[in-house]
């Protein structure tokens, strides 16, 4: 700070007035044709007409009434595509979009506490400012006005600050309550698109209203005891939040609605099965890797048959649980001789060709299965999906 932004008394200086700090032009432009609409108009001729008098623009999109729906980049094509009137034979008219280029913002100041909102407006008419709304609390059945205000900006997107009166205040997003139908209490749509029955929006039974109602809260959302408007319901949050992602990411509905559902926790399924992308199933309770392992087919030590020096195969049944039990003295002088019949089952040596001493991979199929129970750890879904199983078997025989 230097000695520039000091008074003479010594104070600091107000800073730069917020409208020439934030200074942002009208973006959304809706075209109409004055003889129908651009449903059948061919898309190429469109493109050509709107390059030709305006340029590439950032986005054109054909709505549902038949009207196009038109983004520009800078402030001079808001200029140039006001100036429109004809798209090819077909004459048009161009107005600037109602709803897309306003934005609402909040500002809490105690010392504007006791001024109109039509006195506020009028001093923030120079600011791009076209509406001015109190938010009021309902205690005890009264109405009492707060110290925060609503300001709707004819601006796509609100600025830092406002300047009233010798007051600079900040300007945070407004954040709206969640959309609920008073007719059938939930959440996403209004009356007027409403399809279903009346339901009470504290008890959620029909055919009565929640002035006159007198029976428990019951929310007919999630079902527990407080009414359908409480903001303690988790229905309520939840659209709560798909309304701030909206709002702070400056995304549509869809969309928004997709980022929270995507990073709020599923019941039923662990972080580390999504991370991996594995999911184990409870009824034959084999996880992935022995699921793997099942494809390659092993064969048994006992039908592996020993080879002698002379390359002649030998009948001699082995014993498995003989040949665990022999000690490895045993053992090393057992592999010097001709027989090799008390080797480990797990693995295969070929005397012929000594530099091919390779083990293989051959287990039973009934060792490998111990194997699985002895390392695979059953969880209390795959034990309730397994106990389930035989008391349907029992039950059917």
């Amino acid at each position: 700070m230097g000695p520039r932004n000091l008074a003479p008394n010594g104070e600091m200086r107000p800073s730069i007035s917020p409208v020439k700090e934030h200074h942002v032009f009208e973006r959304f432009f809706v075209a109409k044709r004055k003889d129908g609409a651009f449903n059948a108009v061919s898309a190429i001729l469109i493109h050509k007409a709107i390059l030709a008098n305006v340029g590439e623009v950032k986005s054109v999109k054909k709505c549902k009434n038949g009207n196009l729906l038109i983004e520009v980049w800078s402030q001079q094509q808001a200029a140039s595509i006001m100036k429109m009137e004809r798209i090819g034979k077909y004459e048009i008219t161009v107005a600037a979009h109602t709803s897309l280029n306003q934005s609402r913002g909040v500002i809490s100041e105690s010392q504007l506490q006791n001024d109109t909102e039509s006195d506020i407006l009028e001093d923030l008419k120079g600011q791009n400012v076209i509406a001015v709304r109190r938010i009021t609390v309902k205690r005890d059945g009264q109405l009492l006005p707060t110290k925060n205000l609503i300001l709707t900006f004819r601006l796509p997107s609100i600025p830092k600050s406002v300047r009233i009166a010798y007051l600079n205040c900040s300007v945070r997003p407004y954040i709206p309550n969640p959309l609920r139908c008073f007719k059938c209490q939930r959440f996403g749509h209004t009356v007027q698109a409403c399809r279903s029955i009346q339901s009470c929006a504290r008890c959620s039974l029909p055919g009565h209203d929640s002035q006159t109602c007198s029976e428990t809260p019951c929310c007919i959302n999630c079902k527990s005891d407080h009414p359908a408007y409480s903001k303690t319901c988790p229905h309520w949050k939840f659209e709560k939040e798909i309304q701030t992602v909206k709002i702070k990411q400056n995304v549509p509905f869809k969309e928004a609605r997709k980022i929270v559902m995507d990073r709020t926790p599923r019941v039923g399924v662990s972080y580390s099965a999504i991370t991996k992308g594995i999911m184990v199933s409870s009824s034959t309770q084999i996880s992935p890797e022995t699921q793997s392992q099942e494809k390659i087919n092993i064969p048994t030590p006992s039908q592996t048959k020993p080879i002698s020096q002379n390359g002649k195969y030998m009948d001699k049944t082995r014993d498995n649980n003989r040949q665990d039990q022999t000690s490895s003295s045993k053992l090393n002088k057992e592999q010097r001789s001709t027989s090799v019949s008390n080797m480990d089952p797990s693995t295969s040596v070929n005397i012929i060709n000594p530099s091919s001493r390779i083990p293989t991979p051959k287990t039973d199929k009934k060792e490998k299965h111990k194997k699985t129970q002895n390392t695979f750890k059953e969880t209390k879904a795959m034990k309730k999906a397994r106990l389930q199983l035989q008391k349907k078997n029992l039950d059917e025989k």
